[in-house]
């Protein structure tokens, strides 16, 4: 049947087809739909990706489940993750809920039960090839996986931390590997047996403390179920890191692909889709679009569309409103996406298939409830004055990343980007309120107060630097963002140092290169301890994602913040503004990069009154005067680093022995380079040599001590020079995992001393697993570190309500602290008579207290057990006996 005669059944105002390209990209179906979404096992196929993927698997009743029960798990199939986990899996993941990664969006995972089950066969070397898809590859601290115990029963029984013993390490992998081969095998020995099991990922990034998991239902052994999908080879030359090094590292290709057919995945192949608008009446339209699959794999579709206005209806596929925003591999936003139906949604290798579609421009598309996903609730308040609408998108309500707001949630401006390429390109990012926070770090580092979007905003308005003199809607919180976001990458630059050609080089850096080579650039050409003030605290992230964003992002740029100042009668604000406009190939800077050639006038300024009128943006100043000749000294407390392996002290599992791998084999807290105590008996002795003994020449983790795959003379001679020593120290010791512990028996750290060097150093004086308690010897002010996040200066009040008073160590003695059930931070107060646990908030000022008259020291400090089960939770996750809010004294009516 013709286009024409489809066309003509359905709509009887049928006029001239009329093609438009929509802003259509052609990209990964699996890379259109989300962020985080990093990689999954796919060999043997993990659960999301079988129930995603495969189409006799979708008929499973667990996967059937699944869908029922969470969709959009299905369709963020390799984003099992957390985000800030860093390394304390087990602290972070309660048992039973292994599967799903603690996260409620994939707890269908979790249940017991009947799921699709792959059979594992090894090669003619014995091991097992284990295949990992990696769509956005990231540089791995370790992937480890695990095999549930003998006896377990994934049909009955929840998966719990005890019933997992790990079989495979495969130590650190970097970013260009995985990049290099995005399907990455590895080759393990797994146990002789055969039963049914679950095989379970831990992949811990290097780069970032997120993790990834995933669960694959396997039998050892079988050879009469063929496997789910033959995993795919790395180049003979790319060898994993950890594969045997005698054995080949391609798996076996023992079975026959012919009768053995792969799942349909997302795969590395394109899928591209046409669209034309056949039914356009100004106010909305009606098309159809044409899905191709363009690879050679059978592919499960789905495609993004960027359309400017509210879906009313569609047929052949599920239309939904994208929640994810765009990133590594993506290459610009897209408002709708479209997900085939059950009968259509797998496409042959150059096969192709049809959706259909009507929107109305004048209703602005919005979230849609989660009662039903699939269709966006209209709400007309957001419609402009003018009737015309605005174009929110929401990437930024992405679950890992909800802290941020995305430019385009404040209006949409044309519906444009004002590029002559496509806008997120190369590492460009959407522009996010994270920049807002990377630019009152900079204020702070210059010793401002943080500064809000309205007030960022209104100073730009003020020295006309936006298009119209007045703010309408959310104009001012945009262009305050906007102008933040610029400060940002420009502001914290030294005027002897100040370089256009910088600007491009730090952001192209960011955007495909490394984190470490941006901070030197920071170190080289920003004021004097800039870039260690960023490090310290944890702020080089923000940092370093301000500098991905691409200004031309949602039209903010030449629509609101297009300014008309004029700038040494040669330029306008706007064409200064370009500085942070990089080239197509992002090598050169003050770019028009619609037609990729200079902004003309913007050459003609001078470098010196460049930097000035960025640096305006920092202190919102007279745009035209001079800025930040002198910094004043902001707080910034080092933390020592006693043995220079580039972790912390207080965070450094070898306090007094470099390793900066922090590997833990048998994951006691203490690092492999401090820990020969195999056994966990607190000493180094004969059953440990023993045990080492009996793993030379195999590849036991907790047996491994110098780091190097595989156990063998080093690790031998390591462990008869600590012969009747106990391990460490460390900084954050765990117990062994073979039971609890007396919490009196547990190593006392002595607090470390200054690093050499100017400025203060913070001392650790308690802690427990990922809760650390610092103090300042200069000044005695006491700070709460958590890892992976900056420390949190401890405040409380002599008359308990006003919460302004710095708590000094002269005030207490600090014996623990952690988190309680509830998430709330709490430190042990041993000083004195009495014994209190305190309650803190977020930013550690006092909200209330554990008095002493309820329980006695010996139980108070029970509740907190030193964290002695190692979750990083006091008490052992479970909240000590007190009210849920703990009751404020009296407020003086002052």
């Amino acid at each position: 049947m013709s286009k024409h005669t489809v066309v003509e059944s359905r709509w009887r105002n049928w006029r001239a087809p009329r093609a438009l390209n929509l802003l259509i990209v052609l990209m990964l179906p699996g890379w259109a739909t989300l962020v985080h979404a990093h990689g999954a096992v796919e060999n043997p196929a993990s659960r999301t990706t079988l129930c995603r993927f495969d189409a006799e698997a979708m008929q499973n009743p667990m996967c059937e489940q699944a869908w029922a029960t969470e969709p959009q798990a299905l369709y963020d199939w390799m984003e099992v993750n957390l985000a800030a986990v860093a390394g304390a899996h087990q602290a972070q993941i309660p048992d039973g809920e292994l599967c799903g990664a603690g996260r409620e969006k994939y707890d269908a995972f979790n249940i017991p039960g009947d799921w699709p089950v792959t059979a594992l066969q090894p090669g003619s070397d014995g091991l097992y090839p284990v295949t990992f898809h990696a769509t956005a590859p990231h540089a791995a601290q370790y992937f480890r996986f695990y095999l549930t115990r003998e006896g377990f029963d994934p049909t009955q029984d929840t998966l719990r931390w005890d019933d997992l013993e790990l079989v495979y390490d495969s130590g650190q992998i970097a970013v260009q590997e995985l990049t290099a081969n995005p399907h990455y095998t590895f080759r393990m020995p797994l146990p002789d047996r055969e039963d049914r099991a679950i095989l379970y990922l831990v992949w811990q990034r290097s780069d970032s403390p997120e993790a990834f998991y995933g669960c694959s239902d396997v039998v050892l052994g079988e050879s009469t179920t063929p496997p789910i999908s033959d995993p795919i080879a790395p180049p003979a030359e790319e060898e994993p890191v950890n594969s045997t090094p005698s054995e080949p590292s391609a798996p076996e290709q023992e079975e026959d692909s012919s009768t053995n057919p792969p799942i349909a995945t997302p795969g590395l192949d394109m899928v591209s889709v046409d669209v034309d608008l056949y039914d356009d009446w100004g106010s909305g339209a009606c098309g159809e679009g044409t899905v191709t699959n363009q690879g050679s794999v059978n592919t499960v579709w789905e495609v993004n569309v960027d359309l400017p206005g509210t879906v009313t209806s569609y047929w052949d596929s599920e239309m939904r409103y994208s929640t994810h925003p765009d990133c590594e591999g993506s290459e610009m936003p897209h408002a709708w996406r479209a997900v085939g139906e059950e009968w259509n949604r797998t496409l042959e290798p150059g096969a192709s298939t049809t959706f259909g579609f009507c929107f109305d421009r004048t209703l602005a598309p919005v979230m849609p409830t989660s009662d039903d996903p699939t269709l966006p609730v209209v709400d007309d308040s957001s419609m402009a004055e003018d009737g015309s609408g605005s174009h929110e998108h929401h990437h930024a309500e992405m679950e890992m990343n909800d802290d941020f707001t995305d430019l385009a949630s404040f209006g949409m401006s044309n519906g444009s980007n004002h590029t002559g390429h496509d806008g997120l390109v190369g590492g460009r990012t959407a522009i996010t309120t994270e920049a807002l926070m990377a630019y009152n770090h900079l204020r702070e580092f210059v010793g401002l107060e943080p500064a809000s979007l309205e007030q960022v905003g209104a100073w730009a308005f003020a020295n006309d630097l936006t298009n119209n003199s007045e703010a309408w809607g959310n104009d001012q919180i945009g262009v305050g963002l906007w102008y933040a976001m610029q400060g940002a990458k420009v502001g914290w630059m030294v005027d002897e140092k100040f370089d256009p050609q910088v600007v491009a080089d730090i952001s192209r850096t960011a955007r495909l290169g490394s984190t470490e080579d941006v901070m030197a650039m920071a170190a080289q050409y920003g004021h004097d301890g800039f870039a260690d003030y960023l490090l310290v605290n944890g702020f080089d992230t923000a940092f370093i994602n301000t500098l991905k964003m691409e200004p031309h992002y949602a039209g903010w740029m030449h629509d609101r913040a297009h300014g008309w100042l004029s700038i040494e009668d040669v330029a306008i604000a706007h064409d200064v503004n370009h500085l942070t406009v990089l080239s197509h190939d992002q090598m050169q800077p003050f770019m028009n990069d619609t037609w990729d050639w200079p902004q003309w006038p913007a050459l003609d300024v001078t470098e010196a009154r460049v930097l000035e009128y960025f640096q305006s943006m920092v202190v919102l100043g007279n745009p035209l005067d001079d800025h930040l000749e002198s910094l004043s000294a902001p707080v910034n407390p080092q933390f020592p680093d006693g043995d220079g392996d580039g972790v912390y002290d207080h965070l450094d599992n070898c306090a007094n022995v470099a390793n900066d791998d922090q590997m833990d084999g048998d994951q006691d807290g203490y690092g492999n380079a401090c820990d020969a105590d195999l056994n966990n008996n607190g000493v180094v002795d004969l059953a440990d040599l023993v045990q080492l003994l009996q793993a030379l020449g195999t590849f036991d983790a907790a047996s491994n001590l110098d780091g190097v795959p595989g156990v063998g003379l080093p690790d031998l001679v390591m462990m008869l020079s600590k012969l009747g020593e106990v391990p460490g120290p460390s900084a954050h010791t765990a117990p062994p995992t073979d039971g609890p512990t007396d919490p009196g028996a547990a190593p006392v750290e002595e607090p470390n001393e200054p690093a050499p060097g100017t400025g203060s150093t913070l001392q650790q004086v308690a802690a427990t697993t990922g809760v650390h308690v610092m103090v300042d010897p200069a000044t005695g002010l006491a700070y709460l570190h958590e890892q992976g996040g900056a420390p949190i200066l401890i405040t409380r009040s002599d008359d308990y309500w006003d919460g302004a008073v710095p708590l000094t160590r002269d005030d207490a003695t600090l014996m623990a602290a952690a988190r309680d059930g509830q998430g709330r931070l709490r430190v042990l107060d041993g000083g004195g008579m009495d014994v209190y646990a305190w309650i803190l908030d977020e930013t550690g000022a006092f909200i209330g207290e554990e008095g002493p008259s309820s329980t006695s020291m010996d139980e108070k400090e029970s509740l907190f057990q030193m964290d002695i089960d190692g979750d990083g939770m006091i008490g052992g996750g479970s909240a000590p006996p007190s009210d849920p809010d703990p009751e404020m004294p009296p407020m003086d009516d002052h």
